[in-house]
């Protein structure tokens, strides 16, 4: 069954706090590339979705990689909206030179 997903407030400053505007990539470039393809995921995959917490089985987290780095998202279903709300996200940026051709002597 496929869920809706929202970000909320603390999403977002999660994001800036991880990938300051003054940085590259910075939140801009992630939510640009990133953020779509987190959102489907999540919406697809919160049933089987890891819980953060045992007792709490509304929270739940989501690890994954795309373009730009790794990631980590936390959502929590709403039952009052019918909705996941995304309430975290940890990003691991990939080193810049990672993808760069290594040239034998």
């Amino acid at each position: 069954m496929k869920s809706r997903v929202v970000t909320t407030p603390a999403f977002w400053e999660a994001l800036e706090r991880a990938l300051p505007a003054t940085q590259e990539p910075n939140w801009h470039q992630f939510a640009a590339y990133e953020l779509g393809d987190i959102l489907k995921a999540v919406a697809l995959a919160w049933g089987h979705m890891a819980n953060l917490y045992s007792e709490l089985p509304e929270y739940r987290f989501l690890p994954g990689a795309g373009s730009l780095g790794a990631w980590s998202v936390v959502g929590q279903w709403s039952e009052e909206h019918g909705e996941v709300q995304l309430i975290d996200i940890v990003v691991d940026v990939w080193p810049p030179d990672m993808f760069a051709p290594s040239v034998d002597s």
